[in-house]
């Protein structure tokens, strides 16, 4: 889908291979889907997708929407056409193949310019885009074995908007979802992961299809697929392909788009994106409403600010909650758009360590740890919310996990039961000759040493020493595989003992099982806290079993609760995501219909933004690399 969400693409090879291969019955307690009706929603795909009423049946007597993800507040205001927005950034894009991008970087062009079957919006509600509606259990285009007429374990009925074309004017349809399966299956099998076990995409019209799974799949929406070309592609060699020729710099211009823009002309660091005439989806259904778009690339923070200052750019991102106050004090506080995203500090721990495996030592430091004072130091006053869980709370999933008060004599009794005692007058408990001592990885930025500091001496206060290690970020992050070198405070290598770092929370319920589930401990996922804890693996399989939007908040209810009870880790502060956004002023138009998007790129609703009052340009002239 657009708005792409995706799994981290470390070792998403593995996925497949390192999944549970029984699944976890789901939890009780949730309220159970409504059983089919004697004629399935899908016994006629066609008219179903033509007439939808004369199928739908009323849900059973008691029985309601269990989960609500898809009633969107957001509803743009009706703009004028016309006019050319530029938006500048700190890093240029690099990765334009729209099933791979997922990088920030990436997705503020390919958000732009590629469509999928479904949308995020600013409310994280799924909303359809290329599709007319999202399937569900409940509206019955989703039937699991034995439920309708389709069969199979699992098979999904998509209707799309008729009318659509691709960039260069060709009808986009289901044959263009087909090819991509088939794509993924020939040319890049290491992302069949991240759409699921898809065994067929049957086109039943031209607007109409069935995605036939081999198994459940809880992401059918989160990561739907995003359609390739199928006119501009097929000709070529699968050798072609899986060089990423189509989507190299060079070709980038004469590779037609399904999204709002599609892009006309690179120069150095800026990309003129030039308006999809063909383009009939997103919240409107229609054709966006500017000529145009520009992305700019800006060498440094400073460069950003004064471009947006000058007037040479409408829109500045990639700035975060650290900048607000310089931003204020340069008198912009009325262009800030600031909102809390999905990126959190926190205190992650290595299980794997003999001190911080320790679930008592985690526990007695969770009852001393101030996160309010943590996140103050981390950022700005004001600025960092303080976090509650490893869900963002913008997530459907989301479960508010009431923290247990300070308490030092709360974490003295952990210790005490756990076996960690003060011997021969030392200051540092031990047990069976191990000393309380864990190794702090940080950044060695001022306010991660800040960060640190609250930490070692709210450890020493209960018997716990700290060694404080300061690293690059680099360092911290250094990758884990096998023939990368060891590094002190590597996470994910696993040479720390506890770390104050950032992590960012994710979108989809099933891609916690790359953090917190013992199938996927690095190098073969990003488990870098050595995680194996039978409750929370119980909650991740939970969510795998099933599609059933009840049942996977249950499950997810399960995981956040695990995760807390086990302190895997202490989240500290939810950070903000930061932009200046033009408003209108004398002989300078403003940018209407802007709504920031927790943890998306700015351009995620870009083909409904205008200028306020309209301005009529010319987009930028086409051209084409030699």
């Amino acid at each position: 889908m657009r708005r792409f969400r995706a799994l981290a693409m470390v070792a998403i090879a593995l996925l497949a291979a390192c999944s549970p291969t029984v699944p976890t019955p789901v939890p009780t307690g949730h309220l159970a889907s409504p059983e089919p009706s004697a004629q399935s929603l899908v016994s006629d795909p066609v008219r179903a997708c033509r007439d939808p009423g004369s199928f739908e049946t009323p849900l059973p007597s008691g029985v309601t929407e269990p989960v609500d993800i898809f009633n969107s507040s957001y509803s743009p205001s009706p703009g004028s056409d016309g006019g050319h927005v530029t938006v500048g950034v700190l890093r240029a894009p690099e990765i334009f193949d729209p099933l791979r991008a997922v990088d920030p970087r990436d997705t503020v062009l390919t958000e732009a310019t590629w469509s999928g079957l479904t949308m995020w919006t600013a409310d994280y509600k799924a909303a359809p885009d290329l599709a007319v509606r999202v399937p569900t259990l409940m509206n019955r285009m989703v039937e699991l074995s034995g439920d309708g007429a389709l069969g199979g374990p699992m098979s999904v009925l998509w209707c799309l908007r008729s009318g659509t074309t691709w960039s260069d004017g060709t009808p986009l349809t289901c044959s263009d979802f087909q090819y991509t399966a088939d794509w993924l299956r020939d040319v890049a099998p290491e992302l069949q992961p991240v759409y699921g076990p898809i065994s067929a995409v049957d086109c039943v019209d031209p607007d109409v299809m069935v995605i036939r799974y081999e198994s459940p799949f809880e992401a059918y929406i989160t990561h739907a697929l995003i359609p390739l070309p199928r006119h501009a592609l097929e000709a070529r060699s699968v050798a072609d392909l899986q060089s990423g020729s189509p989507f190299s710099l060079t070709e980038l211009v004469t590779l037609p788009t399904s999204g709002a823009f599609h892009v006309s002309r690179v120069a150095g660091s800026t990309f003129e994106l030039v308006r999809n005439e063909g383009y009939r989806a997103g919240h409107r259904a229609a054709r966006a409403h500017l000529d145009g778009l520009t992305i700019r690339v800006l060498p440094t923070a400073a460069a950003l600010v004064g471009s947006f200052r000058a007037g040479d750019i409408d829109l500045a991102t990639d700035l975060g909650w650290a900048d607000i106050p310089s931003l204020e004090s340069a008198g912009l506080r009325d262009e800030i758009a600031a909102a809390p995203g999905f990126a959190y500090d926190t205190l992650r721990f290595n299980l794997a360590s003999p001190v911080a495996g320790d679930a008592a030592i985690r526990r007695a430091l969770a009852f001393v740890i101030d996160t309010t004072a943590l996140a103050d130091a981390l950022g700005p006053d004001g600025e960092e919310q303080v976090a509650q869980g490893v869900v963002a709370p913008q997530a459907w999933f989301y479960e508010e996990i009431a923290r247990d008060p300070l308490s030092r004599d709360n974490a003295l009794a952990a210790l005490d039961q756990g076996g960690w005692r003060m011997t021969g007058g030392r200051l540092v408990r031990s047990v069976d000759g191990q000393p309380a001592v864990l190794r702090l990885c940080t950044t060695d930025d001022a306010r991660h040493r800040a960060a640190a500091g609250i930490v070692r001496t709210a450890g020493s206060s209960i018997g716990i020493a700290m060694e404080l290690r300061f690293v690059p970020s680099s360092t911290l992050t250094a990758a884990s595989r096998p023939s990368a070198a060891p590094t002190e405070c590597s996470v994910p290598q696993g040479n720390y003992d506890a770390a104050v770092m950032a992590l960012t929370s994710f979108y989809d319920p099933l891609d916690f099982r790359l953090r917190y589930h013992s199938g996927f401990i690095e190098p073969v996922g990003e488990n870098d806290g050595r995680v194996s804890i039978r409750a929370i693996d119980d909650a991740i399989d939970a969510v795998a079993s099933t599609v059933d939007l009840a049942a996977i908040k249950v499950a997810m209810d399960h995981l956040q609760e695990a995760i807390a009870s086990a302190v895997v880790e202490i989240p500290i502060g939810s950070r903000k995501d930061v932009a200046l956004v033009r408003i209108p002023s004398a002989g300078q138009p403003g940018l209407g219909n802007f709504f920031s998007d927790p943890g998306g790129p700015v351009t995620w609703n870009a083909e409904d933004w205008y200028l306020v009052p309209a301005v009529a340009t010319p987009p930028p002239a086409a051209s084409r690399f030699p």
